[in-house]
């Protein structure tokens, strides 16, 4: 149950002292309220559906709603020698839990009219005495009371025959994990070609990098090593190396799949777009695909090559280099 107007109120010494005083904190945050809930915090586990079935119940002929369930075992009164004096029918009787809801402002003079009666160990008590009606609806099994210390190791054990199921299934589920990708580079003043997304393409002018200054293939593996939280590209392969001076990109992607293998990993997908006013990608997305394929050793189905401009925005829409960014899964 969410919300934040929450408020701690000071109890008194019993039960129905501290029930008083949360009613007259209630009156004066929210005159307004018509319904009130009154529940024992010694009943932690409390169904979500109950307070739903509680409030389709009530209406102006009763004073409340409790939730009661049919007993199972059998009743009997006692003597004062702690000797069997008679059996009782149990089929009418019920159980009584919390939460116990009522109209705020009929439970609220309730508990003024009895406030120096404390016989009463609950709050339907005082409406049966005052001759209103109380209606039930089944309670539940869940509403376990922590009464004495051996109720604790009950609740645990319903805690964990519970939520184990759910453990478990979430410990089965995959670690589905997105990692993402962006490089850019900038043309040079040579004459290309250029290597793109695995491809070489003709261009009249190179591409300015350390490296084959493949873009597509660097937006890939940083894409890669971000699903892995591995790094990224220039941690694997730092510029200042120059051991990988025009270096092909290909062998950086293909490493970037190794790492994803050493760990029992798999590539769902990769997605990547290229952001250019040249060359025009259209013509080379499934020649761009089919190389992604071969390098990653992945079906060519889940590999994805998209193209788009800046609308002569910014250095890609001067034509002054070209941008990629990935996504791997």
């Amino acid at each position: 149950f969410g919300g934040t107007n929450r408020h701690i109120v000071a109890g008194g010494a019993t039960r129905q002292q501290s029930v008083y005083a949360g009613l007259q904190a209630a009156a004066k945050i929210d005159p307004t309220t018509a319904f009130v809930a009154i529940h024992d915090a010694a009943r932690p586990l409390l169904p979500p559906d109950l307070l739903d079935r509680m409030f389709a119940q009530i209406d102006d002929r009763l004073a409340g709603v409790v939730p009661a369930l049919p007993l199972a075992d059998s009743l009997a009164t006692i003597d004062a020698q702690q000797m069997i004096d008679a059996n009782l029918d149990r089929a009418p009787m019920r159980a009584l839990q919390t939460p116990q809801l009522f109209w705020r402002s009929l439970i609220t003079e309730l508990h003024q009219r009895f406030a120096d009666d404390q016989r009463f160990t609950d709050d339907c008590g005082l409406a049966l005495a005052a001759g209103h009606k109380v209606a039930t609806v089944l309670g539940s099994q869940q509403l376990l009371k922590l009464t004495q210390p051996d109720d604790y190791a009950m609740l645990q054990r319903f805690c964990d025959a519970t939520t184990a199921p759910t453990i478990a299934a979430r410990q089965n589920m995959p670690d589905i994990r997105i990692g993402n990708g962006f490089d850019v580079h900038k043309f040079a003043d040579i004459a290309g070609p250029i290597m793109l997304a695995g491809i070489q393409v003709d261009s009249d002018r190179a591409m300015l990098a350390h490296s084959d200054g493949d873009v597509g293939l660097h937006a890939l593996c940083d894409a890669v090593f971000g699903a892995l939280a591995d790094g990224d590209i220039g941690h694997h392969f730092p510029p200042s190396d120059p051991q990988w001076q025009a270096a092909d990109s290909a062998l950086f992607l293909k490493f970037a799949m190794q790492r994803v293998r050493a760990r029992n990993a798999t590539v769902m997908n990769l997605d990547l777009t290229i952001i250019c006013e040249t060359p025009k990608i259209g013509p080379l997305r499934d020649q761009m695909r089919a190389r992604i394929a071969a390098i990653t050793e992945l079906p060519v189905e889940r590999i994805a090559v998209k193209a788009t401009t800046s609308e002569k925005l910014g250095f890609t829409g001067r034509g002054e280099g070209i941008a990629a960014q990935a996504t791997a899964s």
